[in-house]
């Protein structure tokens, strides 16, 4: 398939998901459907097929090959064994394959295809999409800022890897230096634009307490401030910063809700109980020398800290899910991928601060090391923007529109 059919296909499956789709489905429909095909048509079969079975990996074929036994087919052997049901292994193997989704594709080709700004472009107005119908799904209204919470009903929506993309890339696009776009007016409206468009998932964010992707947000918007001081804001900067201040004066009373809610959620949560996975995970593995070195497979279920009474099929930390799933094993094989593209300089993040990497790196460790948006149907875009950003970091196709 050409380039351009494969960047067709990736634009219908962003918009249907952002528009119809939900992150983690309780079941197929129609948007996950159509979801689904412009994925797998955006696939190169081929290449997806030899990957499949540890044939054409990059860097080192064998440690490909090691990967793709340790943490796809030993695991789903594992868990069949175990007796898992049917639904739970699907739950995790769908997932991993849509993580997995760079490897499927020639991302070399798109990379020459896709310039990386249109690409963090695209994610962020996807994300600012989910964020209005988290609000429109649950009837909430900006004065309710702070005193709703999502629910099985309102689908996750403000959960959204593509959310957390667009909570850290407007404000840091508004504020940035503005490289790579016109002085005068035009930057202006573009600053204004990013703002206004900050405003949705930021607010999908409080509405929901999303302390790690508030504080990263945060985090983001000072870098781009302090980038912008360093090399000496122009006009446009100014005024928006001097708006932003009085825009915050007026709204103060909702900060300071806020700010009193983060305070109560930590009060009485913590850090969801976070470092009590650990031991959990460790519980798990120590069993058996079987499970530490393989894992309880996919489909296995666990009980967590945070989530009483309830036996889910996640960690919030990917490390974790991970190792209880795929065993020591699977942990040292997705190590030694990663070690391979890394020591080969196939792996490097794209250099400099733009709006778009720190976005993609914010929502690689929230994802990753925080909340289990590894999982989520909207996570694949992200994963496939990372590879495009990788593959074309250096080049003149780095800059955003």
């Amino acid at each position: 398939m050409s380039v351009r059919k494969v960047q067709v296909c990736l634009a219908l499956a962003l918009a249907v998901q952002a528009g119809f789709g939900t992150p983690t489905p309780d079941r197929i429909g129609v948007a996950e459907v159509v979801v689904g095909l412009c994925l797998l048509a955006a696939v190169s079969w081929p290449l997806a097929l030899r990957r499949a079975v540890g044939l054409g990996w990059p860097w080192q074929p064998a440690v490909g090959s090691l990967f793709v036994l340790a943490v796809l087919w030993l695991p789903l052997v594992t868990g069949t064994a175990h007796g898992w049901a049917v639904s739970d292994i699907l739950r995790d193997v769908i997932p991993l394959g849509l993580l997995l989704l760079p490897a499927w594709m020639d991302d070399r080709r798109l990379a020459e295809g896709v310039p990386v700004g249109a690409a963090h472009l695209a994610l962020g107005l996807a994300g600012c999409v989910l964020a209005g119908r988290f609000f429109l799904d649950q009837d909430a209204l900006p004065g309710a800022l702070g005193l709703s919470a999502a629910g099985p009903h309102q689908h996750y929506l403000a959960n959204s890897p593509l959310v957390w993309f667009a909570a850290l890339y407007w404000p840091a696009r508004a504020l940035g230096p503005g490289e790579g776009r016109r002085a005068g007016l035009l930057r202006l409206a573009d600053r204004l634009g990013s703002l206004l468009l900050a405003g949705l998932p930021l607010a999908a964010a409080a509405a929901t307490t999303q302390r790690g992707m508030l504080a990263l947000a945060a985090a983001a918007t000072a870098v781009a401030v302090v980038r912008a001081l360093v090399r000496r804001p122009d006009w446009t900067w100014l005024v928006l910063a001097a708006g932003l201040g009085g825009a915050a004066a007026i709204v103060w009373p909702w900060i300071d809700a806020l700010a009193r809610l983060v305070e109560l959620k930590m009060r009485l949560a913590g850090w969801n109980n976070h470092l009590g996975e650990v031991g959990v995970a460790a519980d798990l593995l120590a069993r058996s020398p079987a499970d530490a070195v393989f894992g309880l497979g996919w489909g296995a279920l666990v009980e967590l800290p945070a989530i009483p009474d309830l036996r889910v099929s996640f960690f919030h930390a990917a490390p974790l899910y991970l190792g209880v799933k795929t065993g020591l094993l699977g942990l040292a094989a997705t190590a030694g991928l990663l070690l391979a593209g890394i020591g080969r300089g196939r792996l490097v993040w794209p250099a400099g601060l733009s709006a778009g990497t720190v976005a993609l790196a914010g929502t690689l460790v929230l994802a990753f090391l925080v909340l289990p948006g590894f999982k989520a149907v909207d996570f694949a875009f992200v994963m496939v923007a990372s590879a495009v950003s990788v593959r074309a970091a250096g080049t003149a196709n780095h800059a955003e529109p």
